[in-house]
């Protein structure tokens, strides 16, 4: 998935982590976390820095919502 994938993982794993860290998951929840997000990468598009930092926005709160 590339580009995409790599923008979706990280946002998603330090939300994860985050969310680790205040203990509202276990620390093994969070590739099940990353992982699901990652799904939102397929398809995507990344062709200027305005798409980069609107694609890590999205996947923020995307996986803000799981919490």
């Amino acid at each position: 998935a590339g580009q995409v994938a790599c923008i979706a993982f990280n946002a998603a794993n330090e939300i994860a982590v985050q969310a680790f860290l205040e203990r509202k998951i276990g620390f093994l929840d969070i590739v099940g976390h990353v992982s699901r997000i990652l799904g939102t990468a397929e398809g995507r598009k990344i062709e200027c820095l305005e798409d980069v930092i609107g694609f890590d926005q999205t996947v923020r709160e995307l996986t803000k919502d799981f919490y």
